[in-house]
């Protein structure tokens, strides 16, 4: 059994129905074990019934008040905007507003930092107009020939300045070996540059070799059958007398005659001797 009970309105509610704003009301119940309504919990007005017997009425009112509750969802002129930037921008199409911001600014501040630049406001459209004319008159303008070299000119003075750079490291090189000789032969003299060392020598570099002379021990010399007294010199080979049947080369009995001069002179080895005046 339902109890019947008397039920209220509100001032608000008595004007939404007595201008037809709510057509309808929506009760809730409590039921019993066996679904049998038993007190009714409270009542809301409404203009979607939940008429189960009367489908036509339903679909009536639903057809009435759908078009106005329908909801379309408008588009976001930023969405728009942000497009347009993402282009402008060269950014990928998924870029944030956060991320074309952060692009944007970074913009900002080139423009900022270039030439004349005002720091409150910025036309882009007229600075690209006036970087296009400037552009445009760069390619348009005739070169000035004063400020420019010709090609074979060019090419002369590379080639000049090569062949200046190869006799300057000729010169060099010739200078170097000048430097060598003269200290090996005086390391030969000083007795820090043994005979044999010689030819070693001359493939060092002069550098090396002047470190190698400074720590390297005096060599006394070593005594030979006169006990390092030169025999005395013979010239002109009057006094050169050759075993029976042996011939005597010219060229060769000059280099000694001139080695043992060399040898008196400067109380040098007689091996010493002979390759200072050009013998083997």
């Amino acid at each position: 059994m339902v109890r019947r009970i008397q039920a209220g309105q509100t001032e608000r509610a008595a004007n939404f129905i007595e201008s037809d704003e709510y057509r309808y009301i929506s009760p809730v119940f409590e039921y019993d074990a066996s679904g049998a309504p038993v007190r009714v919990l409270h009542v809301a007005l409404t203009n979607f019934p939940a008429l189960d017997l009367q489908p036509g009425l339903t679909a009536a009112v639903a057809a009435k008040y759908s078009a106005a509750l329908s909801f379309t969802p408008q588009e976001n002129p930023m969405d728009e905007l942000l497009e347009q930037l993402r282009y402008l921008l060269n950014l990928p199409v998924g870029a944030t507003a956060e991320e074309v911001t952060a692009q944007l600014q970074k913009l900002i501040d080139q423009i900022k930092s270039g030439p004349a630049q005002a720091a409150t406001s910025f036309d882009l459209a007229q600075y690209l107009a006036d970087q296009g004319r400037e552009i445009a008159a760069l390619k348009s303008a005739a070169p000035d020939p004063a400020k420019f070299v010709p090609i074979a000119a060019l090419t002369a003075a590379q080639g000049e300045l090569a062949s200046a750079r190869a006799e300057n490291a000729a010169l060099k090189a010739a200078a170097a070996e000048q430097e060598k000789a003269e200290v090996i032969t005086a390391a030969l003299s000083a007795g820090k540059l043994l005979p044999a060392q010689e030819a070693w020598a001359k493939t060092v570099d002069v550098v090396a070799l002047k470190g190698f002379i400074k720590d390297a021990p005096v060599v006394a010399p070593l005594k030979t059958q006169t006990n390092g007294v030169p025999p005395k010199p013979v010239i002109g080979g009057g006094d050169f007398a050759a075993p029976a049947g042996a011939q005597v080369d010219p060229a060769q009995l000059a280099i000694h005659q001139a080695a043992l001069t060399y040898q008196a002179e400067h109380k040098v080895d007689y091996l010493v001797a002979v390759k200072a005046v050009g013998g083997h």
